[in-house]
């Protein structure tokens, strides 16, 4: 990291003092201005990120306890999009004296797959404007200067897994009847300006969820209420596509039940 920061103020520096005398010159252009700032802060930090998951990288390989089961084999360069921009850093490749297999020690340590080609951050950064917008626009948005198409967005949101929250257990009821019905319904898909612009097979302009429901029967909300209120009612509902994910679905039910 002193490497980073040394280099920033003898060679970097500069650069904020002429966006700074440029910003004299013109005290209109605020926008110029902070973006010039912006625009140096970002590299200061893509360069201590580097310069740091390089200095981890070295301390695997001077490890005296890695030396007993690890060799080391080569090194290579990793490109990483983070929320600051595309990173680039060097990596070492250790082959196991037991078994020969070879590993990226690295990345195990940070918890990311060698294939990987985001940090979790910019992912958090993708789910979090999907949910607010499209993914079209949640690949522009999350990093800046970057584009990230949208079939990334989709095959990220898709993989995601989101844990049941189960309820409290308490004691069971027993009831004569317990129904347990399925349905389905129809969700709006995602759309780039307003709904339906996307056209092509795969764009429908909705998805077909499925929903199962279990209940203990109804009951009338009062003498004139035309429609039942369903007792204890507890609701399943996704796309759950493919044989194996229909599976699933059944299987929370039956574990509800």
């Amino acid at each position: 990291m002193f490497y980073s920061i040394q280099h920033f103020f003898e060679k970097d520096i500069s650069n904020l003092v002429q966006i700074k005398e440029n910003f004299y010159q013109n005290p209109r252009e605020v926008y110029e201005f902070i973006e010039g700032i912006h625009t140096e802060v970002l590299k200061l930090g893509r360069n201590v990120v580097e310069e740091t998951l390089e200095e981890l990288d070295g301390m695997l390989c001077t490890s005296g306890k890695r030396s007993q089961k690890w060799n080391i084999e080569n090194t290579v360069r990793k490109s990483l999009l983070t929320t600051m921009g595309m990173i680039e850093y060097k990596k070492t490749c250790f082959e196991e004296k037991e078994s020969g297999r070879h590993r990226y020690l690295l990345d195990e340590v940070m918890g990311i797959e060698s294939h990987a080609r985001m940090t979790e951050d910019v992912e958090v950064k993708i789910l979090e404007e999907a949910v607010e917008t499209s993914y079209e626009k949640a690949g522009s948005k999350a990093v800046r200067n970057e584009k990230i198409s949208r079939q990334t967005v989709k095959n990220k949101i898709e993989k995601l897994e989101i844990p049941i929250e189960r309820e409290k257990k308490e004691k069971k009821r027993e009831v004569k009847y317990l129904y347990v019905e399925a349905d389905e319904a129809h969700v709006a898909l995602q759309y780039k300006e307003k709904r339906g612009d996307l056209k092509g097979k795969k764009y429908k302009g909705c998805e077909l969820a499925k929903v199962v429901y279990v209940h203990e029967g109804g009951k009338k909300r009062g003498k004139k209420a035309a429609r039942k209120e369903l007792k204890h009612v507890h609701y399943f509902c996704g796309t759950y596509r493919g044989k194996e994910r229909n599976e699933e679905l059944w299987k929370e039910v039956e574990e509800y039940m």
